[in-house]
């Protein structure tokens, strides 16, 4: 798979669980409950994972010099947004996860923490693929030769054997199937 339509299967997926985490958050602000807090470890195992360790590694180590070399701009540019936001993001995830523990030790109010870092995740996210998808996915294929795709799409073969290990794409995809019939389908 060319490294960019591989960028953006990927991105079907975060999508996927972000349709999930919301549809969690609802049931959270309807009934002021968190069902299966283990639904929720999952998403954030996912998003530390497959969205930043993966996913974010292929674009920040591989996809961003790449396009920086053929003069994309880093500082006040694309490259420097998408940068921010994927910090943004992490930091989200992290709170997201301060917040289960805290609920765990019997914090209610955390819960609402919880869906606070959410939905902010959510929508941060959201935006930022469309503005992958709709920019700089396009301006990467404009930019980038045959051979820098076929070198590319190794480095992320190697990036995700090295980052999640082999098996683990499968596994997250199917968590997320298990997760969208419960929650996103019922």
């Amino acid at each position: 798979m060319k490294p960019i339509e591989e960028l953006k299967t990927e991105h079907r997926a975060i999508e996927t669980s972000l349709k999930i985490l919301g549809a969690i958050c609802d049931r959270v602000e309807e009934e002021n409950l968190l069902a299966s807090p283990e639904h929720i470890d999952g998403l954030i195992e996912f998003f530390s994972v497959f969205a930043d360790r993966c996913h974010h590694s292929k674009e920040e180590t591989q996809l961003f010099p790449a396009l920086e070399a053929r003069g994309v701009e880093r500082e006040n540019g694309p490259i420097g947004v998408m940068l921010t936001e994927h910090e943004a993001g992490r930091a989200f995830v992290r709170d997201m996860a301060v917040s289960m523990g805290q609920f765990r030790e019997g914090n209610t109010e955390a819960l609402m923490r919880l869906v606070h870092n959410a939905r902010s995740y959510i929508d941060l996210l959201a935006n930022h693929i469309q503005k992958e998808d709709n920019v700089l996915f396009p301006m990467a294929n404009d930019r980038i030769s045959d051979e820098e795709a076929i070198r590319m799409a190794a480095e992320f073969d190697r990036i995700e054997k090295e980052k999640i290990g082999e098996g683990r794409h499968e596994e997250f995809h199917s968590m997320l199937e298990r997760l969208g019939e419960f929650y996103v389908r019922a």
